[in-house]
């Protein structure tokens, strides 16, 4: 029969958690977590099998502490580029849990290597139906390249080499944001994998004809 434990699951994810947000996954060990606790390594493994069992729940908390971080954005008058700032925000705030979340073998899928994990993909993309009045399609694709955007921007900070101050950022990813919005709005099918760019860049730059630059098809209002 195991030995009783001293401290319960919780408490031993929470001092894992507190070890990788102070200095990141490659500090944890189960010595740590022991010293932390000022117990023996014992309990540690009477609640875990493995240091990888520990890890996924750890990264499980990671996740759901990211989460209500990053939703906080959305509260804003524009929500797509405030979740966008508090993603970069993350990275700048708390480096070593985003390199867990965002940049380690545990972010496989593409809603939680993105920035998006558990249920955060569906409340942001309908945030941004709504808001922006898009369809899903054209929603899912503004997200898809706002995200890459914003973790171009993080992965730089992360590893300290971006050249951009918080104002260049934001600047920066609020031109990309509306320039995107300009095209979902005004561009027919611009989110459609069938969209044949050349064709775009044609109307964009035929002047031969004395006609101004742009697109065929029905303006819509664009949101602020």
């Amino acid at each position: 029969m195991p030995p009783k434990a001293k401290f319960s699951r919780e408490k031993i994810v929470s001092a894992a958690f507190g070890i990788i947000r102070e200095s990141g996954e490659e500090a944890l060990t189960a010595r740590k977590i022991a010293a932390r606790l000022g117990v023996s390594t014992k309990p540690i493994f009477t609640y875990f099998k493995t240091m990888d069992e520990l890890k996924d729940e750890v990264f499980n908390a990671a996740c759901g502490f990211y989460c209500e971080y990053a939703e906080s954005g959305m509260k804003g008058k524009v929500p797509l580029p405030g979740f966008c700032e508090r993603y970069i925000s993350f990275a700048k705030e708390e480096p070593k849990l985003y390199r867990f979340l965002f940049l380690s073998s545990r972010s496989n899928s593409k809603s939680v290597s993105l920035g998006l994990p558990g249920g955060l993909y569906s409340s942001v993309l309908e945030s941004i139906m709504q808001f922006y009045e898009l369809d899903e399609e054209a929603a899912r694709s503004f997200l898809l390249n706002m995200l890459i955007v914003s973790q171009g921007f993080s992965s730089m900070i992360v590893s300290g080499s971006c050249p951009f101050s918080n104002d260049e950022i934001m600047k920066i990813g609020s031109g990309i944001s509306f320039a995107l919005c300009k095209a979902y709005k005004d561009i027919p099918d611009f989110a459609s994998e069938d969209l044949e760019v050349s064709h775009l860049y044609s109307q964009l730059f035929n002047h031969t004809q004395g006609e101004k630059p742009g697109f065929s098809g029905e303006k819509r209002c664009l949101m602020p």
